[in-house]
């Protein structure tokens, strides 16, 4: 496999782009009507917020095509700061 192959593609840089003004925009109107969801408003944009990360650090950084010794850290922080952060909100 040639390593041209491994980079994202002008369109999947695009879509990823497309996909992350979405949910800027959706996590933006959410803050403006937090009755939609009640307390769980901070779950939903925090579960938003590791997705829109994820999709940052593994495209745009190219992790995506990174030895798993070197992505699973980043994996493993993303899912450690979100639990924290949400534990934090319920119960403290």
């Amino acid at each position: 496999m040639s390593t041209a192959s491994k980079h994202i593609s002008p369109r999947q840089a695009v879509v990823v782009w497309l996909l992350l003004v979405i949910a800027s925009v959706s996590i933006g109107w959410l803050g403006d009507h937090q009755g939609v969801f009640g307390q769980w408003t901070v779950a939903v944009v925090m579960l938003v917020a590791l997705l829109k990360a994820r999709a940052i650090i593994l495209y745009y950084m190219e992790v995506k095509h990174a030895p798993l010794r070197l992505r699973l850290p980043f994996e493993a922080w993303a899912l450690a700061a979100f639990g924290i952060i949400l534990g934090g909100w319920f119960f403290l």
